[in-house]
Protein backbone atom coordinates (compact mmCIF):
# COMPACT_ATOMS: atom_id res chain seq x y z
CA UNK A 1 0.00 0.00 0.00
CA UNK A 2 2.91 2.34 0.93
CA UNK A 3 4.62 1.90 -2.55
CA UNK A 4 0.99 3.22 -4.02
CA UNK A 5 1.34 6.17 -2.01
CA UNK A 6 -1.51 5.48 0.54
CA UNK A 7 -0.68 5.68 4.16
CA UNK A 8 -1.10 2.21 5.69
CA UNK A 9 -2.61 3.74 9.06
CA UNK A 10 -5.32 5.28 7.28
CA UNK A 11 -6.36 1.84 4.62
CA UNK A 12 -5.98 -0.64 7.83
CA UNK A 13 -8.75 1.79 9.34
CA UNK A 14 -11.01 1.89 6.28
CA UNK A 15 -10.65 -1.75 5.75
CA UNK A 16 -11.02 -2.95 9.16
CA UNK A 17 -7.52 -4.05 9.95
CA UNK A 18 -5.09 -4.14 11.98
CA UNK A 19 -1.73 -2.45 11.14
CA UNK A 20 0.03 -5.52 12.99
CA UNK A 21 -2.53 -8.09 10.61
CA UNK A 22 -1.42 -6.48 7.59
CA UNK A 23 2.64 -6.43 7.91
CA UNK A 24 2.33 -9.99 9.32
CA UNK A 25 0.16 -10.97 5.99
CA UNK A 26 3.13 -8.73 4.00
CA UNK A 27 5.18 -11.17 5.57
CA UNK A 28 3.93 -14.18 5.31
CA UNK A 29 5.46 -16.80 2.54
CA UNK A 30 3.27 -17.87 -0.70
CA UNK A 31 0.26 -20.59 0.39
CA UNK A 32 0.55 -24.03 -0.77
CA UNK A 33 -2.18 -23.36 -3.10
CA UNK A 34 -0.50 -20.09 -4.55
CA UNK A 35 2.43 -22.59 -5.20
CA UNK A 36 0.73 -25.32 -7.06
CA UNK A 37 -1.21 -22.73 -8.81
CA UNK A 38 2.09 -21.17 -9.83
CA UNK A 39 3.35 -24.27 -11.22
CA UNK A 40 -0.16 -25.39 -12.93
CA UNK A 41 -0.09 -22.13 -14.93
CA UNK A 42 3.68 -23.07 -16.10
CA UNK A 43 2.48 -26.50 -16.91
CA UNK A 44 -0.98 -25.24 -18.80
CA UNK A 45 1.43 -22.89 -20.94
CA UNK A 46 3.80 -25.54 -22.07
CA UNK A 47 0.79 -27.75 -23.05
CA UNK A 48 -0.91 -24.94 -24.62
CA UNK A 49 2.58 -24.07 -26.64
CA UNK A 50 3.02 -28.06 -27.49
CA UNK A 51 -0.94 -27.63 -29.05
CA UNK A 52 0.18 -24.33 -30.91
CA UNK A 53 -1.78 -22.66 -29.24
CA UNK A 54 -5.20 -24.37 -30.22
CA UNK A 55 -6.05 -26.36 -26.93
CA UNK A 56 -8.90 -24.72 -24.83
CA UNK A 57 -9.38 -25.61 -21.31
CA UNK A 58 -11.12 -28.80 -21.94
CA UNK A 59 -8.12 -30.37 -24.22
CA UNK A 60 -5.62 -28.86 -21.61
CA UNK A 61 -7.26 -30.38 -18.60
CA UNK A 62 -7.52 -34.02 -20.74
CA UNK A 63 -3.55 -33.97 -21.72
CA UNK A 64 -2.98 -32.98 -17.73
CA UNK A 65 -4.89 -35.00 -16.02
CA UNK A 66 -5.07 -38.33 -18.90
CA UNK A 67 -1.65 -37.79 -20.40
CA UNK A 68 0.39 -36.47 -17.78
CA UNK A 69 -1.07 -38.25 -14.64
CA UNK A 70 -1.37 -34.33 -12.67
CA UNK A 71 -5.04 -34.71 -10.05
CA UNK A 72 -6.67 -31.27 -11.04
CA UNK A 73 -10.27 -30.10 -11.88
CA UNK A 74 -11.21 -28.62 -14.96
CA UNK A 75 -12.60 -25.49 -12.94
CA UNK A 76 -9.34 -24.90 -11.63
CA UNK A 77 -7.56 -25.42 -14.92
CA UNK A 78 -10.21 -22.81 -16.48
CA UNK A 79 -9.89 -20.35 -13.73
CA UNK A 80 -5.70 -20.35 -14.46
CA UNK A 81 -5.97 -20.29 -18.02
CA UNK A 82 -8.18 -17.21 -18.41
CA UNK A 83 -5.76 -15.28 -15.22
CA UNK A 84 -3.28 -15.92 -17.08
CA UNK A 85 -5.11 -15.18 -20.40
CA UNK A 86 -4.90 -18.39 -22.36
CA UNK A 87 -7.05 -19.03 -24.92
CA UNK A 88 -7.66 -21.80 -27.45
CA UNK A 89 -8.67 -21.75 -30.64
CA UNK A 90 -12.64 -21.51 -31.16
CA UNK A 91 -13.89 -22.65 -33.91
CA UNK A 92 -13.45 -21.45 -37.40
CA UNK A 93 -14.58 -21.38 -40.72
CA UNK A 94 -16.02 -24.80 -42.24
CA UNK A 95 -14.03 -27.58 -43.65
CA UNK A 96 -16.21 -29.45 -46.06
CA UNK A 97 -20.14 -28.22 -44.64
CA UNK A 98 -21.42 -26.21 -42.24
CA UNK A 99 -25.46 -26.66 -40.96
CA UNK A 100 -25.60 -23.12 -42.27
CA UNK A 101 -25.12 -24.16 -45.96
CA UNK A 102 -26.99 -27.20 -45.42
CA UNK A 103 -29.67 -25.33 -44.51
CA UNK A 104 -29.55 -22.54 -46.95
CA UNK A 105 -29.36 -25.15 -49.90
CA UNK A 106 -32.66 -27.19 -48.39
CA UNK A 107 -34.56 -23.78 -48.24
CA UNK A 108 -33.70 -22.88 -51.17
CA UNK A 109 -35.18 -26.04 -53.12
CA UNK A 110 -32.06 -27.97 -53.24
CA UNK A 111 -31.84 -30.58 -56.29
CA UNK A 112 -34.69 -31.30 -57.71
CA UNK A 113 -35.47 -34.71 -56.06
CA UNK A 114 -36.16 -32.34 -52.64
CA UNK A 115 -38.40 -30.41 -53.89
CA UNK A 116 -40.91 -33.24 -54.80
CA UNK A 117 -44.12 -33.68 -51.86
CA UNK A 118 -43.49 -36.77 -50.12
CA UNK A 119 -46.88 -39.20 -48.75
CA UNK A 120 -46.91 -41.25 -45.64
CA UNK A 121 -49.51 -43.62 -45.16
Amino acid sequence: MAAEGLPVQAACRLLAVSESGYYEWRSRPPSSRAIRHAWLTDVIREVHAVSRGTYGSRRVHAELTMGRGIPVGYHAVTLLMQRAGIQGVTGGACQRFCVRDVVMFLVSGGPAGLARGFRTG
